[in-house]
């Protein structure tokens, strides 16, 4: 049983270990090593490389691992959609903005939270980044958007806390974030640190109202490279909330009564690295965090031996490590792991995306589909006539690996022909989500030959990615022409619901939420009239687009 008396027992190498979350793809030797010397406590998702992440290898690099560890292992994922971000063969899931979105929104919310928790700790991952909890009051938010519930307090924190205890009840670590709140920046944090200029009274009543309400539920927080001015004490003028004592020891644990595990976001994010580099590891522990994930840019040996020396000079009071390991090992002998146990490949296979779990994917993709207008819909296939479908993604620039997550997408053009193939012999066009002005003039008269325009409009929100969330003004400008001219058109919003603010009104148009395979597949089937799609928009985004709206209703 652990105790106060066996965390102190411990070496000072094996406390460190057990604070930082490191990342082996890139290291795997280094990382061998220090498994062996005691120096590893928690290893992340990106375990190799991309074109080797097959189960049978994931499975086998793992239990090599964790036979090789001479401490208790954490494994660790950023799961907001499913293991799917690093592992091909798990479920994909939509993203939480499609639980908002839903009729039966509390239902699924505990559905996609129990199976993406249990394919996770069916493959070994105790821990995941996971829900968000940022509140998106701004539309122009380039990193959280389709990432968040909804743009209200009170449905963030009511799908939050289902959420939450779903996936505590499967034995798995949520990680609610981005703690203070990400939903009201306009920057995204892996390219700059953001600075949130609100009143600590807005703070308190939208973005950190989740974590005051839920923090005696939840596992764990994550927390973000964010400068909050308002909830910064003196000293603090410029400080993101990563290495603030006052907003994690003060607010959070003082002020809140969080009591459980306080995890860093990725220290390798230019938020915080651009600005304090890899020391950022020390500062991140001494302002309260018990775990950091490692700047994953460079060898993990070096934020170990930052963290140790910093230890060992009392630079970070040896209480404070005890107090972190302390939680953490409860965490770890309450979870079953302290004895890393191998891994049961046949038990993976037949959990890890199973036919029940993509049904229930798909029924939550289904579920979000939102008819924003309708006069035009559903389409009869038999009655369209000459079909043009126009998609904007670049066939030739899809399933890239992001660099900050190690992962792929879905190939949304062939998806969406093979879907629309079902029901129409289309003939299709692709163009990039930035196109020339000369492209976009060639479709605008093009389409003017079809009896029916069908335009996918991509509106992808990644991180590190230009013109995350946006349309282009080339697109808006084609939908617009297109919309003019041509008599029967329906738009297909697939992503940010936002966009809608800065298009015409269509005789025809629906929302999904994410371009994951299972929302393009049901937003076409809603399209031919396969299915009436009963989602509404979990955001305000207009005055006659406003949270709650759907088409007739």
């Amino acid at each position: 049983m652990i105790t106060r008396d066996y965390v102190k027992a411990l070496s000072l190498e094996e406390k460190i270990a057990h604070m930082i979350i490191v990342r082996a793809a890139g290291y795997q030797e280094r990382v061998d090593e220090m498994l062996r010397d005691g120096k590893i406590g928690g290893v992340g998702a990106v375990l190799i490389p991309e074109q080797t992440r097959d189960l049978d290898t994931v499975v086998d690099t793992m239990n090599r691992w964790r036979e090789e560890a001479t401490i208790p292992l954490f494994f660790f994922a950023d799961a907001e959609w499913g293991l799917a971000q690093n592992f091909p063969f798990a479920t994909r899931f939509p993203p939480l903005m499609a639980i908002g979105a839903a009729e039966d929104a509390e239902e699924l919310s505990a559905l996609h939270a129990r199976i993406i928790a249990k394919e996770a700790r069916t493959l070994g991952f105790r821990m995941i980044s996971n829900p968000p909890v940022d509140v998106n009051i701004e539309p122009k938010n380039p990193i959280i958007c389709t990432r968040a519930f909804s743009d209200d307090t009170d449905t963030v924190i009511n799908l939050s806390r289902i959420y939450v205890k779903a996936m505590q009840e499967e034995g798995v670590i949520p990680n609610t974030k981005h703690y203070p709140g990400h939903g009201a920046t306009a920057v995204d944090s892996h390219m700059a640190m953001p600075v949130v200029e609100r009143t600590r009274e807005e703070l308190m009543d939208v973005e950190l109202r989740p974590y005051k309400e839920i923090c005696n539920d939840m596992w764990g927080v994550m927390t973000a490279h964010i400068y909050f001015p308002a909830l910064a004490a003196e000293g603090e003028e410029g400080v993101p909330a990563t290495l603030s004592r006052t907003m994690l020891y003060d607010i959070l644990r003082g002020e809140f009564g969080f009591e459980n595990l306080i995890v860093s976001d990725s220290l390798t994010m230019k938020g915080i690295k651009d600005n304090y580099g890899i020391e950022a590891a020390v500062g991140a522990i001494k302002a309260g965090h018990d775990i950091v994930l490692q700047d994953y840019m460079s060898d993990p040996k070096i934020t170990y031996d930052l963290v140790y020396n910093a230890a060992k000079n009392g630079e970070i009071p040896m209480s404070w490590i005890d107090d972190s390991v302390y939680r953490i090992l409860k965490f770890k002998e309450q979870l079953g792991c302290m004895d890393n146990a191998p891994i049961d490949i046949e038990e993976v296979k037949r959990i890890v995306g199973c036919d029940e779990h993509i049904a229930a994917s798909k029924r939550i993709a289904a579920s979000s589909i939102t008819q924003v207008e309708g006069k035009s819909l559903p389409l009869n296939p038999k009655s369209i006539g000459k079909t043009l479908i126009i998609t904007t993604v670049d066939p030739e620039e899809e399933n890239k690996v992001a660099v900050d997550l190690g992962r792929t997408g879905c190939c949304v053009s062939k998806v969406i022909g093979e879907v629309s193939g079902k029901y129409c012999n289309a003939d299709y066009e692709f163009l990039p989500e930035i196109p020339s002005t000369e492209r976009v003039d060639d479709l605008i008269a093009l389409a003017d030959k079809y009896d029916t325009v069908i335009v996918a409009t991509i509106i992808r929100t990644a991180s590190y990615k230009e013109n995350s969330g946006k349309l282009s003004p080339e697109l808006a400008r084609m939908l617009s022409a297109i919309n003019a001219s041509q008599a029967n058109l329906v738009t297909l919003i697939i992503g940010s619901p936002y966009v809608l603010a800065d298009l015409p009104q269509f005789d025809g148009c629906l929302v999904a939420y994410n371009d994951d395979a299972y929302s393009i597949e049901a937003i076409i089937s809603a399209t031919f009239g396969d299915f009436e799609p009963t989602g509404h928009l979990p955001v305000n985004v207009s005055d006659k687009y406003f949270r709650g709206y759907s088409y007739g209703k």
